[in-house]
């Protein structure tokens, strides 16, 4: 048993006014990245509303633009990546094995796209790394 209970939180800054903390986002992986981005770019938004010094608003605002023009590149990159993608399951369609039965086709046709193993954990693990970051 512990003699003594200390109260509060040891080492806990107090400040005079409210703190904006960041907003809790209930479902994750719900939204695409893009738009968690722009999500993102709204909170730098609304702390730039309540800064307390023109410097730090301009930091929240830049930072905003930053997260603003990563979702378009992130969006682009999207985009190109369906398209891609539809344009080499039109092609594997037309080349795919007339004998095989359409579960196997369609077997073979999400293996082709979808590429081996080791290059999707290649690509899962890069797509980890924010764009504009550093590691």
């Amino acid at each position: 048993m512990l003699a003594h209970h200390r109260q509060g939180l040891p080492g806990a800054l107090v400040t005079e006014r409210p703190v904006a903390l960041p907003p809790v986002r209930l479902e994750e992986g719900t939204m695409s990245k893009a738009d968690e981005y722009r999500q993102f770019a709204n909170d730098c938004i609304v702390w730039a509303r309540i800064a307390t010094s023109d410097d730090q608003r301009e930091q929240f605002l830049e930072l905003a633009k930053k997260w603003l023009s990563d979702a378009e590149s992130i969006e682009g990159i999207e985009l190109r990546r369906a398209k891609a993608s539809e344009m080499a399951g039109e092609e594997i369609d037309r080349l795919g094995d007339p004998l095989a039965t359409d579960e196997e086709r369609q077997l073979r046709k999400q293996r082709l796209i979808k590429g081996p193993q080791e290059f999707r954990d290649i690509r899962s693990n890069r797509a980890k790394i924010k764009p504009g970051f550093p590691e």
